[in-house]
């Protein structure tokens, strides 16, 4: 909490010695009582609020002069017809005074009365039309010097330093502090003790009035009415009714307050409190003042913190990207070779990460040579997408990859890493899984299920199965399984397929069947084993990987630009002729 110390300025437009003198630019006024003086055959005599005469002066040197020695005010009463005062903004600035003569004091004299009454309210309004724009000159000279300060602000707490100092200067008050508010929506309500402010900055304020929790005003008013976008002026501490540590400013050595409310985008930030030592009024070029400065400040803190905000995203942004590349690395860089087996996929995240993923085992490795060796075959999608979902399936990866190299058989691998997912998850977090081995000596495969989708197998010569979503077209329904992290204990049944030349086994992701084009319709199976199935006839000897990019181009036709609701992985296994 910092504290320093503000020099008290004067405000130009209240100094004790405002007069006439401040708006005589060009003397034109002078000169206008002297014409006057000649018309009406008596003084016309211009004073200022202490009672000294202007004259003419030398033009060469000024445009009007201080009588030198001054009139003698028995002189001035004695022959005075009516005076008139000349006010700037409710002040008595200086008078007209008129003298006795036959003009003045014949049977027109109340209308030449009248008609230098109304000659001098005009100068009046002038006057007050003149502080008016040297005001808005203040302002927008303070605007300008305000904003160059808090561009060159470096941190939150400079551009708060700023606001309150500019304020306080320019306001001609004592004391003040900044405060802050947590985090809040909008429509939140105050509490009522000051426990949700912080006292980012303040000058000439006492730790114990700083710390008080207590609000200066009841039900905090001032600060509810401020965050209104009000300015809220107080004259007389002592005597307003709704403030209620009367005692305690009084101690302070408080007697006035302004308060404004700091505001950005619809959200509270804080309030502006400024103190002055003496009772005084605010005008309402001062509260605008001070509402300009707390808009100032409010844009620089908003803006700082929206800034702020985009370099953690953009910080978080490059975590997932390097999340994700490290993600993809952990996939297969190619797929084993065989010389029966071909084999392909695709894999597509909707965001930077996925909770998809597949997986190529090669199997046998000290009892077979490469190319005779059983293949794994590994496809899961975890519930959810994002960071937990990428995490999750990083932990299923490891944990299938471990048990795979006890024990290849496909309805052990699931039960086992269902077992560790139970122990290690959330009851909310579960995975489906498929893992089918396929030898390429004898063309079988077997296969398991923890809920995931069935596999597409098109027979090469348009066998009739149950489940059949075409010709030649078989869904692999295993005797099926619950999903993974669901249930400890669970087993999970193996189906036996035998394969043959030129068949063609294509296992996937939900993202695949539920992508949906602009009008809702989804995808489905029985569009994606129309697309495989149509581009087998097309081309019999296509390759697996080729095979996959056809699949996918399928599924993108359908949705055009549609964003993809979900990760899409696609595994393609064909048997070579």
């Amino acid at each position: 909490m910092s504290q320093g110390r503000t020099t008290q300025s004067v405000r130009p437009h209240e100094e004790p010695g405002l007069s006439i003198t401040d708006f005589l630019s060009d003397g034109g006024f002078v000169h206008l009582c002297v014409t006057l003086s000649g018309l009406l055959g008596a003084p016309v005599r211009l004073l200022d609020a202490g009672g000294r005469e202007i004259l003419a002066g030398d033009e060469a040197v000024a445009p009007w002069r201080f009588a030198d020695p001054g009139p003698d005010p028995a002189v001035l009463a004695s022959e005075r017809a009516f005076s008139v005062p000349m006010r700037a903004a409710g002040r008595v600035i200086g008078w007209v005074h008129v003298g006795k003569s036959p003009a003045t004091e014949g049977p027109l004299a109340g209308e030449i009365e009248q008609a230098i009454a109304l000659m001098v309210d005009i100068a009046d309004q002038v006057c007050d039309r003149e502080l008016e724009l040297r005001a808005r000159l203040r302002e927008l000279s303070a605007t300008q010097r305000l904003s160059a300060l808090l561009a060159a602000a470096r941190s939150e707490d400079d551009v708060l330093g700023i606001a309150l100092d500019s304020a306080l200067d320019l306001l001609g008050l004592s004391a003040g502090s900044l405060v802050l508010f947590d985090d809040r929506e909008p429509s939140a309500g105050l509490a009522p003790q000051e426990r949700d402010v912080e006292h980012r900055v303040s000058r000439n304020l006492s730790e114990d009035w700083l710390s008080n929790p207590l609000p200066l005003s009841v039900d905090r008013e001032f600060d509810r009415r401020a965050l209104a976008g009000e300015v809220v002026a107080v004259c007389d501490l002592q005597r307003d009714p709704r403030v209620q540590l009367k005692s305690r400013a009084k101690a302070e050595g408080l007697a006035c307050a302004l308060h404004a409310g700091m505001i950005f985008d619809g959200r509270p930030l804080g309030v502006i409190r400024l103190y002055g030592r003496t009772v005084r009024e605010f005008s309402a070029a001062e509260e605008r003042v001070l509402r300009t400065i707390a808009h100032q400040a409010s844009v620089a803190i908003g803006q700082a913190r929206l800034l702020r905000l985009q370099q953690e995203e953009r910080r978080l942004q490059r975590q997932l990207l390097l999340a994700g590349d490290v993600q993809r690395r952990m996939l297969p860089r190619r797929a084993p070779t065989s010389d029966r087996l071909d084999l392909g996929a695709s894999w597509e995240p909707s965001l930077e990460l996925s909770g998809d993923f597949f997986d190529f085992i090669e199997l046998d490795r000290a009892t077979r040579a490469e190319g005779a060796r059983r293949i794994g075959i590994v496809v899961g999608d975890v519930v959810g997408k994002g960071v937990a979902a990428a995490l999750l399936m990083s932990h299923v990866r490891a944990s299938l990859l471990a048990h795979v190299s006890r024990d290849a058989s496909p309805g052990a691998v699931l039960a086992a890493v269902n077992d560790d997912l139970c122990r290690d998850s959330l009851p909310n977090e579960f995975v489906t899984l498929w893992y089918g081995v396929v030898d390429p000596l004898s063309l079988e495969m077997v296969h398991a299920s923890a809920g995931h989708e069935p596999p597409l197998l098109m027979r090469s010569q348009g066998e009739a199965d149950v489940g059949q979503l075409g010709s030649g077209v078989v869904e692999l329904r295993s005797g099926g399984g619950m999903l993974a992290g669901v249930l400890p204990g669970q087993s999970f049944v193996e189906d036996r397929v035998p394969l043959r030349a030129s068949d063609t086994v294509a296992v996937y992701t939900d993202g695949m069947t539920d992508a949906r084009d602009f009008d809702g319709q989804r995808y489905g199976r029985k569009r994606l084993a129309a697309s495989i199935e149509a581009t087998l006839r097309a081309t019999p000897d296509i390759s697996a990987g080729a095979l996959v990019r056809e699949a996918v181009w399928g599924v993108r036709r359908f949705a055009g630009l549609a964003q993809m609701p979900d990760d899409q992985t696609i595994v393609v296994l064909r048997v070579k002729p």
